[in-house]
């Protein structure tokens, strides 16, 4: 891996959520191979499950659950390796690529729940995401601690429901319901009204009505025509309607038998 390469192809990606994926893989890779796993967690995990639609400012690593503490020399060369500049406390950097994005190392991950980390093989090694189960649950949590509920923390919860129920992010919805109603969260009502809503909202948006080119009908006919066929070979008309055909024959009487 060039590191020199992966920065430039950082700084040329054309938006802001490619550009922190691109980093998360590269820095991921850099600490992988100075002996620690790292794992994507909080907004920058919900970023990335809703394909960069929630944007966050910051690009947040855990070292693994389980993993010994970060020195602050391992830090430091990672860091310093793909041209980071501390912002003045440890655990905080700038990388030029990101504009205004910090990045932050905050320790170990913290998890309630037993879901399996999310992997993506990354442009330039893999990258760990925080179980998307969590991740709700938690946001859910951090809207409703309060009164009223956190607008941004409520958004993201339904940013995560909504690519959960469409099938965008593989959802173990049995776990998120137990998670949620467990005494670290204690919040499965709240958790059931904002599934409900986030379907409800789904069911509204409706794909728009096809609209087909003249080429595109007269070009496919043949295979809808098989296609018919194969359900219904012997064919299928409509039924006569007895008052339409007498429509039809006192009109065809009225019309002049020189006409046509």
């Amino acid at each position: 891996m060039n590191v020199v390469v992966a920065l430039a192809e950082i700084r040329a990606a054309p938006t802001q959520a490619e550009k922190n994926l691109r980093a998360a893989s590269l820095l991921c890779a850099l600490f992988r191979v100075a002996g620690w796993e790292m794992v994507v967690v909080g907004g920058s995990a919900i970023e990335f499950y809703t394909a960069g639609d929630y944007l966050t400012r910051d690009l947040e690593l855990c070292r693994a659950a389980g993993t010994k503490p970060l020195s602050a020399r391992v830090e430091a060369e990672v860091m310093n390796a793909v041209g980071s500049r501390s912002v003045g406390t440890r655990r905080q950097w700038l990388l030029d690529g990101l504009g205004e994005v910090t990045i932050d190392l905050p320790g170990e991950i913290e998890t309630v729940g037993t879901a399996p980390l999310q992997t993506l093989l990354g442009p330039y090694g893999e990258v760990r995401f925080m179980p998307v189960e969590e991740l709700l649950v938690e946001r859910v949590f951090m809207a409703f601690v309060c009164e009223p509920p956190d607008a941004s923390a409520l958004s993201a919860a339904k940013q995560l429901a909504a690519v959960c129920l469409a099938g965008g992010v593989r959802a173990d919805w049995r776990r998120i319901e137990r998670l949620a109603a467990g005494k670290e969260y204690g919040i499965a009502p709240a958790v059931r009204r904002l599934k409900l809503q986030v379907q409800r909202e789904l069911r509204k948006k409706t794909e728009p009505p096809p609209v087909w080119t003249w080429q595109e009908w007269m070009r496919t006919r043949s295979l809808r025509a098989a296609l018919s066929r194969r359900v219904a070979p012997d064919g299928s008309r409509r039924p006569v309607n007895p008052s339409q055909e007498k429509l039809r024959a006192r009109l065809r009487s009225r019309i002049p038998a020189s006409a046509g």
